[in-house]
């Protein structure tokens, strides 16, 4: 996909008029369909300084509503052991769904509505971000089972690993915003790590060097900011030109890319933050995730009759067109997963992506599938 990379020259932004009624309008037509209230960072207190703020949309606002899903509880599948096992979590149900390849598997039970979800692949263990809970859910990929809780101070959100720390980082939806890092061999909380903002989302790995990064979505002067964190430790922080939302890092070049809030827009940073650009795409644009086998950044593209692009840098995929709207997704090496939340007629779905095609969906028995991790790559 042949994109232009656009240098910082003044605001790279649509305008605040026409993204703030598109927004509106998406907020009214999904009312009644999902669990998990996107805007929930705004039905909470303004930032102090009114610069460059979101005006509210309603007052406690939520776009979406828990459905009751009927339940399969997982197959034992040792994932542990088993190519190509992919967890995707659920806002809706309380479950994580399992699919292995192309297969739907079953769900685990976890008593929460998740967001975030990561593997560690030296103790097996898979740590999914409990959003109602205020909790890391810890399930063993042998067994697919919970096998502890680890409490937070506030509702849980993305999740990641590095294996050059060895921890887990897990941060929570919350003003202020944190990472809380995580001892997997203990699975007990070594320290909590405020971030730059509020309302942290997503987190992204760089596998070569261990840092991770957060996005958090506003801070008390207004936009959005990034922090990279290297043990437990912020080594650096860059401001973004609006509401940030979603983060992921090309594993060849070690750049960043960070999507925006009601934006068509990805930021590009260097591994240390220095800013490099950004790109325009046509649609809004949510979640991140990257592929480093085929050394690709996707974005989910949020509204309807959307799909993924792909941002690629040793080959040229196109944009890859979807049944419904995504607002993250993950990378098992060969296969990509889009969990597609959206829309009714789409509950429960996850677009299986090969390159630049899709080649299946796969039906779980969740209903607003959001994220997702591979475990082994297949």
């Amino acid at each position: 996909m042949n994109l232009k990379i656009t240098p910082k020259s003044g605001s790279s932004r649509m305008s605040g008029k026409t993204i703030f009624a598109a927004l509106v309008a998406v907020a009214i037509l999904f009312l009644f369909v999902s669990p998990f209230n996107l805007a929930s960072a705004y039905s909470k207190p303004a930032p102090t300084s009114t610069k460059n703020t979101i005006p509210a949309l309603a007052p406690n606002l939520t776009i979406f509503h828990p459905i009751t899903m009927p339940v399969s509880p997982a197959k034992t599948v040792d994932c542990a052991t088993k190519t190509g096992c992919v967890y995707v979590t659920d806002l809706a149900t309380e479950d994580v769904q399992v699919i292995q390849g192309t297969k739907y598997v079953g769900e685990i039970a976890t008593n929460t509505e998740s967001l975030g979800v990561a593997y560690d692949p030296t103790n097996s263990m898979v740590y999914v971000g409990g959003y109602s809970c205020d909790c890391v859910v810890v399930i063993s990929a042998k067994t697919d089972k919970v096998v502890k809780s680890i409490s937070l101070a506030g509702p849980g959100s993305g999740v990641a690993y590095s294996a050059k720390s060895g921890y887990i980082y897990a941060e929570t939806f919350s003003a202020p915003g944190a990472v809380v890092v995580i001892n997997p061999k203990t699975n007990k909380e070594v320290t909590s790590i405020a971030t730059c903002g509020y309302y942290p989302e997503f987190l992204a790995t760089n596998l070569k060097t261990g840092a991770v990064y957060e996005v958090s979505r506003e801070t008390s002067s207004g936009y959005g900011c990034i922090d990279e964190i290297v043990g437990t430790k912020i080594v650096a922080t860059a401001s973004l030109d609006y509401y940030g939302v979603g983060v992921a890092v090309n594993q060849k070049t070690g750049d960043v890319y960070v999507t925006l809030f009601e934006e068509a827009v990805v930021e590009i940073f260097t591994s240390s933050l220095k800013y490099k650009g950004s790109i325009s795409v046509a649609d809004y644009l949510w979640g991140l995730w990257s592929n480093d086998k085929l050394q690709c950044v996707f974005a989910a593209g949020f509204d309807p009759e959307t799909g993924i692009y792909p941002f690629c840098t040793n080959r040229n995929l196109h944009f890859i067109p979807t049944s419904s709207g995504a607002d993250d997704g993950c990378g098992s090496g060969i296969l990509d997963y889009a969990p597609m939340p959206m829309y009714s007629n789409e509950t429960g779905t996850v677009a299986v992506i090969k390159g630049d095609k899709v080649i299946t969906y796969v039906k779980t028995d969740g209903s607003a599938v959001f994220g997702c991790t591979a475990t082994i790559p297949s």
